[in-house]
């Protein structure tokens, strides 16, 4: 038996959710752990979170995984 389609779009709004929590609330601390602790330098991890940041927005925008 296999779960409706509404149950379907319940969870995946769900881990949505989560997601997106997880993904805007780590990228501070982040960004200080790689500052402080891993000495990278500042223009590093603005280039780094702003090309996760775009390729999140690009897989989202198609619905699908973003693929390497």
């Amino acid at each position: 038996m296999q779960p409706s389609k509404k149950t379907v779009a319940r969870a995946l709004d769900a881990l949505n959710f989560f997601l997106a929590d997880v993904r805007d609330g780590l990228g501070p601390y982040l960004a200080i752990y790689l500052l402080t602790e891993q000495k990278w330098g500042e223009a590093s991890i603005g280039a780094v979170m702003s090309r996760g940041a775009r390729r999140y927005r690009r897989s989202d925008a198609r619905g699908r995984p973003d693929r390497p």
